[in-house]
């Protein structure tokens, strides 16, 4: 691995541990706003803050995709000429993390829609 290729890596180990930091944000954020529309049972206003901050997070991690697009189209070229090494893993290990969360977040995000649906019904927004 030349030292072009070590910084490629490097910087997307730096773009996708923030974006896992933003996922995980983001996955305790649903979380928190389950917890606090069933505490609450059914009062909308107690997740607005909670809405707010995901609007946030998600354009924060939309800016970091756009920052490293090149970088991955680039990655995606070089990687099968690269022996992986422990940078190469880290890569992998922070891919692999990042997939899980937002598995979680996305299974959240179901979980939150459906309580709502159940509540407030899909059509009229008016409580069932």
């Amino acid at each position: 691995m030349n030292k072009n290729d070590t910084l490629l890596v490097e910087r997307l180990i730096e773009s996708f541990n923030a974006q896992l930091c933003c996922y995980k944000t983001l996955r305790d954020t649903v979380r928190s706003m389950i917890s606090s529309l069933v505490l609450s049972r059914g009062d909308l206003s107690v997740i607005i803050e909670g809405i707010e901050n995901k609007s946030k997070l998600l354009e924060k991690v939309q800016g970091q995709r756009n920052s490293v697009e090149s970088d991955i189209i680039q990655w995606q070229k070089r990687k099968t000429a690269i022996k992986t090494n422990n940078l190469v893993s880290e890569l992998e290990n922070v891919l692999e993390n990042m997939e899980m969360v937002i598995k979680e977040f996305l299974e959240d995000e179901q979980k939150l829609k459906m309580y709502m649906e159940k509540l407030y019904g899909t059509q009229t927004g008016v409580r069932a």
